[in-house]
């Protein structure tokens, strides 16, 4: 379902990748010690993000963070993501909320810095 689900999303199949990415989900789970889990979560919020369904995303990148065992830079490519989705829906305190989060950690993540300040900016106007 994983590797057909990839093939889809190249070919621009939304729907027909995200229901194999549905799929491939319901057949692993955030704690059996692979990587499978937080993959099809974080393709998934992807999806749905190319979509324009941020609040879908949110979902999913969110479920992605309750794998086990996530290295720094997985969490972080999470935080930003569920940051992007939230600036996307329009939701730019809970975006702010999650860039400060990666922020804290790393201040040269991607453009989080830059990101940050224009919510700042948005904030004091």
């Amino acid at each position: 379902h994983y590797h057909l689900a990839i093939a889809y999303k190249e070919m621009g199949l939304m729907e027909e990748s995200i229901k194999e990415f549905q799929d491939a989900i319901n057949l692993v789970h955030p704690d059996d010690g692979t990587r499978r889990f937080f993959q099809c979560a974080n393709l998934l919020g992807l999806c749905f993000m190319e979509k324009q369904m941020p609040n879908l995303a949110i979902m999913w990148y969110r479920r992605g963070l309750e794998t086990k065992n996530l290295n720094d830079d997985e969490q972080q490519a999470l935080l930003y993501e569920i940051a992007n989705a939230y600036e996307s829906g329009g939701e730019e305190d809970k975006a702010r909320d999650y860039f400060e989060k990666v922020y804290a950690v790393d201040v040269d993540y991607r453009d989080t810095s830059r990101r940050l300040q224009n919510l700042q900016e948005k904030i004091i106007q």
